[in-house]
């Protein structure tokens, strides 16, 4: 059985957003200011003195000790711990009252308290000491296997047995020598994911056993499971890439997406079960249908009856916390996205040479052409000069019918990349989404339905004409990312450029134009 210590403060209990709310509080900082515990620190001790930080630092951790949140990974580090029958004790030296703090609050109680209200910590025995000293001796007595700590004068220390391994915590995304964050320090200790532990997670969550539990194909990004309890009742799972790995806060995006969605009554979305963010975990119901793949006339109404909806959607958008995951909000962000796209590709391109003949062959020659013959338009100099977001919408972002259930009723899914985003993107990606199969007859009937819809925006249809060959070369670029994926077979890759020629094709011959009546 192994026996791992934790240190507290700052290695379980992270503190970095009271540090900053207790600073603004003292008008040590302004609001706008951003960053870490330990930016902090260096600013304060510069710009006031070291007296001034460890008087903060008092308050913190003793009267605002209860806005401190649970450093991301350690729930599921601690459920991981007890599913591998592990013994947890954490090893603190924290004083027992605050610097300056005439109040005299006793940080241990205040500590003992927020552990309290974490059920996860049950049954983990606590042990608060006076000194550096007495830390290490109780860390030796312990006959540990493991101490994680967030300072290195503790595992440094010359007296710390060397039998135990010593784990130095950051609670950031980084890879220098010795330096782990929770993530990483799950990784190392109990390697990596398997099914055991995620029937772990979802029988913790929902108290409930599971029979069987499936994973899903064909989704690249998150992991989609259905799982089965013994009553016979299904559910879906989904679980997104870890944040440190993947910065796009997928799990976030989607949960606030189901509140406004269940908030203005959207029946055609999964209901959410539960949820746990440290587990990068949503649970839904299960909808037993399939994905459309010839559409029909009702599916194309439905879908339109969905953004007419989301359009009526009132928020405050400059208090919305997120963007659509690559949001084109004006026009000067998706030619940003072009350029960007384009260069990332031709960073890989000496490794491929069908890759590097395409982007210079064609997809460069594309993109000169189109942009040459665009700055002449009048259209052009308007929309780089507006960047105001009046007309911004919240958007699925990557909408379609290859993010639908078809059962009774057409059932919308996957908001992981939801926020404010231009409406455009979302009318002209319905159509030029690669997954998509939609006849001349709907696309037409899709444009000219979404014409009437956004009739109030002033720019719509002029923006939706000029942008559509902007977003096809932006398509062109997004299939090729199988290049940058090292396990892509030569037959994938082909495929993808097949694709990319399509999309340059429908910019250079203006195709789309027969879409518009």
């Amino acid at each position: 059985m192994l026996r791992i210590g934790i240190d507290f403060d700052n290695t379980i209990a992270n503190y970095d957003d009271v540090f900053s709310h207790v600073a603004q509080k003292f008008k040590l900082i302004n609001t706008k200011w951003h960053g870490d515990k330990t930016e902090l620190k260096k600013k304060i001790i510069k710009e006031k003195n070291v007296e001034v930080w460890k008087k903060l630092q008092g308050q913190v951790y003793g009267r605002y000790m209860h806005l401190a949140k649970a450093s991301y990974g350690f729930e599921n580090f601690i459920l991981k711990s007890k599913f591998s029958k592990a013994k947890i004790f954490i090893v603190s030296h924290k004083t027992k009252f605050g610097h300056y703090d005439k109040k005299k609050i006793r940080l241990r109680n205040e500590a003992l308290k927020w552990i309290k209200k974490k059920k996860y910590l049950r049954d983990i025995k606590i042990f608060f000491e006076n000194s550096i000293d007495d830390k290490i001796a109780r860390i030796n007595n312990l006959k540990l296997d493991y101490f994680i700590d967030d300072l290195e004068i503790i595992l440094k220390n010359k007296l710390l047995n060397k039998q135990t391994k010593k784990i130095l915590f950051c609670n950031k995304n980084i890879n220098e020598l010795g330096k782990q964050n929770w993530t990483q320090i799950n990784n190392s200790i109990y390697r990596k994911e398997n099914n055991n532990y995620l029937k772990f997670y979802i029988e913790y969550l929902l108290k409930k056993k599971i029979k069987k539990i499936n994973q899903l194909k064909g989704r690249k990004n998150s992991k989609i499971y259905k799982i089965e309890f013994k009553n016979k009742n299904y559910a879906i799972v989904k679980q997104y890439p870890d944040r440190f790995n993947d910065r796009r806060l997928r799990i976030e995006r989607e949960i606030e997406a189901f509140k406004i969605l269940k908030k203005y009554k959207f029946d055609n979305v999964p209901k959410v079960i539960e949820y746990n963010k440290d587990f990068n975990l949503l649970i839904m119901e299960y909808i037993n249908g399939y994905t459309p793949k010839k559409i029909s006339i009702e599916d194309l109404n439905q879908s339109i009856k969905f953004v007419k909806k989301i359009k009526k959607i009132k928020i405050e958008k400059q208090n919305y916390p997120f963007f659509a995951e690559e949001s084109c909000e004006n026009f000067k962000n998706l030619l940003n996205q072009i350029n960007y796209k384009f260069n990332d590709l031709v960073k890989v391109s000496n490794n491929s040479k069908i890759l590097k003949n395409h982007l210079n062959n064609i997809l460069k020659k594309t993109m000169n052409n189109l942009f040459k013959s665009s700055k002449k338009l009048k259209i052009y100099k308007i929309l780089f000069k507006k960047t105001n977001n009046d007309h911004l919408i919240l958007s699925p972002s990557d909408f379609g019918f290859h993010n639908t259930i078809k059962s009774k009723k057409l059932y919308f899914i996957d908001f992981e990349y939801f926020g404010l985003d231009d409406p455009v993107k979302l009318v002209i990606d319905f159509i030029l989404h690669p997954g998509m199969k939609i006849n001349l007859q709907l696309k037409k009937k899709w444009l000219k339905t979404n014409l009437s819809i956004f009739a109030n925006d002033k720019y719509f249809k002029k923006r939706l004409f000029f942008l559509i060959p902007f977003f096809a070369i932006r398509w062109a670029l997004i299939v090729l990312n199988d290049f940058k994926i090292k396990q892509s077979s030569n037959s994938q890759r082909n495929k993808q450029i097949e694709k990319s020629i399509f999309f340059c094709h429908l910019v250079n011959s203006r195709a789309y134009e027969k879409w518009i009546d």
